[in-house]
């Protein structure tokens, strides 16, 4: 507006300037003929018809600024709001661009999602077949190990039962020898004995034949009646040897006394079981699980936890289950570290297990095993494996206290058993501590 003013204001100026150098021009030019009012009056009537003129001229021009203006403020509106639309437009189709752009982006994501999901459902089924795959793998060779180890226990336990039955025969035929060689000699002494009682019979004949024949005939009846005296006095003199040829019969019930442990060599083996198997639960740790592992002891009936006895009682409960008639504790290797030596505790803890068994299966026979050694570096690397001896001596107090039976299975057991840890066993050892346990347990 204020430019529109300006330009009015102009023009104005410039149609007054020009009236004024007309009537200017026209006075000098043309010097007025008439009086002075005269001119006066036809300059201010021509100056007002100037004025008028101009004024329309002004108007004219005004208003024509002004159309001017509202077409200039028309066309700038106008281009304003193409310009509002073109960028209205433009954002819009920016903005729809980005729609698209971001639609395409998440559509891309998804698929790519997908994609993944896909690789890792086919990574998944792979990896699940590989596990199966794994898994038959492993039970086939896990049967394959147990059969192989089912195999080397029973050729194990063949080879000592026929090494014990060699043995047994290698002692019975050597006691058999001792006991011919024995007769040979009784029957060498008898028959000296007789021949010796012979030829002293011998002897006393021909003395008497001797004195028969010296004598004179008249004094022949006596030494007819003292002949039957010499007679019946010879015949006891050979009896008195007879209780020396008894002798060696009666010291030969004797003679056999030292073949008595003969029968307990075999006897792990040939010693008939109180109980069958099926009536035989054993409770223990790791040690234990060697009589699975060779194939001795079924895994129904052997339960085992390698921890400390007061983590047995699901186990104990399992076992008590079955009611049976013996059960065999092997507690104590891992309580010597878990309870740091404290025999106490120890035995309170194994006390409450078994009794807590008994009240499940209260027609079950008790036995406690005794803990085995280990070497003296698994007795160092934890505290409280010192004190083993500690340990089986309170287990067999607390038997005689509760009237349980203590058995020490160690017979035979050497440090050759020991794998590289020092406390585990190989499975050689076990057919040895089975036979070991039979003969203890009775079974």
């Amino acid at each position: 507006m204020n430019s529109v003013r300006k330009k009015i204001a102009a023009c104005v100026i410039g149609i007054l300037l020009t009236a004024g150098c007309f009537v200017l021009f026209r006075t000098v030019a043309f010097p007025p003929t008439e009086t002075k009012e005269q001119v006066d009056r036809e300059a201010v009537l021509s100056l007002e018809s100037l004025v008028r003129e101009d004024g329309r001229e002004a108007e004219s021009a005004v208003y024509a600024v002004r159309e001017q203006s509202r077409e200039e403020s028309a066309r700038q509106q106008s281009s304003a709001e193409e310009a509002s639309r073109q960028k209205a437009s433009s954002e819009e189709e920016s903005v729809i661009q980005a729609s698209r752009e971001e639609a395409s982006r998440i559509a891309r994501l998804m698929w790519e999602q997908e994609s993944r999901e896909e690789e890792s459902a086919s990574i998944a089924r792979a990896a699940a077949a590989s596990r199966a795959g794994a898994a038959q793998s492993i039970a086939e060779v896990d049967a394959s190990q147990e059969e192989q180890a089912w195999v080397r226990a029973s050729s194990l336990a063949e080879a000592m039962r026929q090494e014990e039955e060699s043995r047994a025969a290698e002692s019975l035929a050597a006691e058999a020898e001792r006991i011919a060689a024995e007769s040979r000699a009784e029957e060498s002494r008898a028959a000296e004995s007789r021949a010796a009682e012979s030829r002293a019979a011998e002897s006393r004949a021909a003395e008497s034949r001797a004195a028969e024949s010296s004598a004179p005939e008249t004094a022949a009846p006596e030494p007819t009646t003292a002949e039957p005296a010499t007679s019946e006095t010879a015949a006891p003199e050979p009896t008195t040897p007879e209780p020396t040829t008894a002798e060696p019969t009666t010291a030969e019930p004797t003679t056999p006394v030292p073949t008595t442990p003969e029968p307990t060599t075999p006897e792990p083996t040939t010693a008939q079981p109180t109980v069958p198997v099926s009536q035989i639960v054993f409770l223990g740790d790791s040690r234990t699980s060697g009589f699975i592992g060779a194939g001795i002891m079924p895994a129904s009936r052997c339960f085992v936890y390698g921890d400390s006895v007061d983590f047995w009682y699901d186990n104990a409960r399992a076992a008590a289950a079955l009611q049976p008639s013996k059960a065999v504790f092997f507690g104590g290797q891992n309580d010597l570290g878990c309870f740091a030596g404290n025999t106490s505790v120890f035995i309170s803890e194994y006390t409450r297990l078994i009794r807590y068994f008994l009240s499940l299966s209260p027609g079950s026979q008790i036995y406690c095993n005794l803990i085995f050694p280990c070497t003296e570096a698994a007795v160092a690397e934890i505290p409280g494996r010192e004190k083993r001896n500690e340990y089986n001596a309170a287990i067999a107090q607390m038997c005689a206290e509760n009237g349980w039976i203590c058995i020490d299975t160690t017979a035979g057991f050497n440090s050759s058993y020991f794998t590289s840890d020092g406390i585990h066993f190989f499975m050689n050892w076990y057919p040895i501590w089975w036979q070991n346990l039979r003969s203890s347990v009775g079974f």
